[in-house]
């Protein structure tokens, strides 16, 4: 049980280690890793425009292949 309780103290201790090492200031640009700066992060209502272009774009899609695939269903034959 011993040598559990070590090595489990020593994958606690590595983890650690590596999780502060990840938010070690960058002293180039003085932010955190990882970090985005207000310039690189996009605004609401460009996500909301993206997000609706997307979906028109997945709807008129849709309504063509189920269009298409209607009109030749009654020439199938079964």
């Amino acid at each position: 049980m011993e040598k559990r309780a070590q090595a489990r103290q020593r994958r606690k201790t590595r983890f650690d280690s590596k999780r502060l090492s990840c938010m070690e200031v960058d002293s180039s640009d003085e932010k955190i890793k990882g970090e985005l700066s207000t310039d690189e992060s996009e605004s609401d209502s460009e996500k909301n425009d993206a997000y609706q272009s997307t979906r028109d774009l997945l709807l008129r899609t849709d309504e063509e292949i189920f269009s298409d695939a209607s009109s030749n269903i009654p020439n199938f034959q079964w």
